[in-house]
């Protein structure tokens, strides 16, 4: 697909791709929650990760119930905070997609941008914390600024992606500041954050599946 707008189809193929890189690399996740959680952090991703994309092969009636399934599977799956907050971010999508059967640019990016504040609102980490935001808030922020670029929406992705990459490999840079890492302090720096991680590999999927 190329243009300027995505339609159901779209929207379920760029969330199975997202959610295909997270399953393939789950072992990369797993190793790298296991140096400052307690390692389940690729499993519980793999778990959801294939729920997600079974669910997607099932049809839909519009963006939102897509978003809301998603939402839902992530917020009842036992993948801890990572999950929720997943979670929430989908279904503040879904919110700002109600009745609406295809998407312009502009409001596909307002809709990520409505699933960042949904995020925000169970969680105080901020970017620099060495958490999932510091690869979703850079990735978002393109989303957003892009859209009036005159740039297809594969386009824009691609240079989502690869903010929420970059994000990603800057949290080695970071001692972690929240969630159970944050014991750890310093000894986390060195190591990229696996939350921060699992972003990046949603967006490179997003970025394929358009």
């Amino acid at each position: 697909m190329s243009g300027t707008h995505l339609a159901v189809a779209e929207i379920q193929s760029m969330l199975d791709a997202g959610f295909s890189e997270v399953v393939q690399n789950h072992a990369q996740l797993t190793e790298l929650d296991s140096i400052s959680g307690d390692g389940d952090h690729g499993i519980a991703m793999l778990r959801a990760g294939e729920s997600v994309r079974a669910l997607l092969r099932e049809p839909a009636k519009n963006i939102a119930s897509v978003l809301v399934a998603v939402s839902g599977l992530l917020l009842s799956s036992d993948g801890g905070a990572s999950s929720a907050l997943l979670g929430s971010f989908f279904l503040g999508m879904a919110d700002a997609c109600a009745g609406k059967n295809e998407l312009d640019w502009a409001e596909m990016s307002s809709a990520f941008h409505a699933g960042l504040q949904k995020l925000r609102c169970y969680t105080e980490a901020k970017a620099g914390d060495k958490t999932m935001l510091d690869a979703l808030e850079p990735a978002v922020a393109v989303l957003v600024s892009s859209h009036t670029c005159n740039l297809t929406i594969e386009a824009v992705m691609a240079l989502a992606a690869r903010a929420a990459r970059n994000g990603a490999l800057q949290t080695k840079e970071m001692p972690a500041r929240f969630g159970r890492a944050q014991h750890l302090g310093n000894r986390t720096i060195g190591w990229q954050d696996p939350g921060a991680t699992t972003i990046a590999l949603l967006f490179r999927g997003f970025e394929k599946g358009l």
